[in-house]
Formats: structure tokens, C-alpha cells, sequence
């Protein structure tokens, strides 16, 4: 999976994707028409796919690292610092180091809140769930065994009747006067 922030070079060209071109209507209609994944969003695959530029034509770059905006090209540095790519996930090294470990941590302390919620609420659901699926099971089979008998009891009753019914056809063909002629 490619990295943010991803890019082609092709032709002294650099070509990359912002938020506002994905966030716009032709973009949401274009991702959901070409099926891109959210993971693949900032990738070289939807770069080339949106520019319509042929595998193996140009060169796929990217930089992870944000401390030095001379690190990227110069389009992308400024694209950054106009705030274009509001929509792709966070770099460190964008603001100050008071301010991003500031960030970072409310960011932890967001995700151990909506992590404690969400193990809470998925255990009480799992919960439930067994419950449900323990009264379900439960039903089902008592439900199952009832029919097995009947059906079992059924299914004997009428091999009990065959078999009487061609017992008594035997026994009339043991008599040669019932038999068909080529029989007798």
C-alpha cells in the first residue's frame, strides 16, 4: 500500500491528488465508479487511474517523512501548506513540536475513549447476540428432534405397510392362476 504522500513524476510533471479533487462531486462519483478503496486513496494505482497515465510511464515517488518540505516537489510543499490534503491522514512533523505532540496526544486520549466505548458496546452486543443465538439453537433442535421422531415414526409406518402390502403381491403369485401367462 502506498504511503502519504504519493505522487508520479512523468514527463518533468508531478502528478498527485488532493481532497478537494476527491471530495469533489466528480470525485465521489469517480471513487465510487472505479471502486477505489479509502485505503488506496492517496496511492500511485488512483494517481495514474485518475490522470490516466499507463503503468510503467513515469515514476512512482513518495515521502513519508514531513520535516523538510524541500523533501517534496515544490507543487507538493505548496499543496501542504494551502492545507489541500485536509483529507488524507495526519503527517507528524507539520507543526511545531509542542503543538503536534499536543495533538498527538488528545488523539490518543480520543481513540482510548472511543476504544473503551466501543469494547463495551461490542461486548454487550456479543453478549446479547449469544444469548439470542443460544435460545435460537436451543428451539432449533427441539424443533429438529420433534420432526425426526414424527418423521421416523412416519417412515416406519410406511415400511411396514410396503412391506406387508408386497408380501401379500408375493403371495399371490405363488397361486399360478394369478399370474400373468408368460409366469405360469
Amino acid at each position: 500500500m502506498c504511503q502519504f504522500v504519493s505522487w508520479v513524476e512523468r514527463r518533468g510533471k508531478v502528478y498527485f491528488l488532493t481532497s478537494e479533487q476527491l471530495e469533489s462531486e466528480r470525485g465521489q462519483k469517480w471513487v465510487k465508479e472505479e471502486k477505489v478503496s479509502p485505503d488506496d486513496l492517496c496511492g500511485h494505482g488512483t494517481i495514474r487511474l485518475w490522470y490516466r497515465i499507463d503503468a510503467g510511464d513515469g515514476v512512482d515517488k513518495e515521502q513519508t517523512d514531513f520535516t523538510r518540505p524541500s523533501d517534496f516537489p515544490p507543487e507538493i510543499a505548496e499543496a501542504v501548506k494551502a492545507g489541500k490534503f485536509n483529507s488524507f491522514p495526519l503527517p507528524k512533523g507539520l507543526l511545531r513540536m509542542a503543538l503536534d505532540d499536543d495533538y498527538w496526544d488528545k488523539c490518543m486520549a480520543l481513540n482510548a475513549d472511543y476504544w473503551a466505548k466501543r469494547n463495551a458496546l461490542d461486548n454487550d452486543y456479543w453478549t446479547k447476540h449469544n444469548a439470542l443465538d443460544d435460545d435460537y439453537w436451543d428451539k432449533r433442535n427441539a424443533l429438529g428432534d420433534d420432526y425426526r421422531a414424527k418423521y421416523n415414526a412416519l417412515d416406519d409406518d410406511y415400511r411396514d405397510k410396503c412391506m406387508a402390502l408386497n408380501a401379500d403381491y408375493w403371495a399371490l403369485f405363488t397361486s399360478p392362476e394369478n399370474r400373468a401367462i408368460k409366469w405360469r
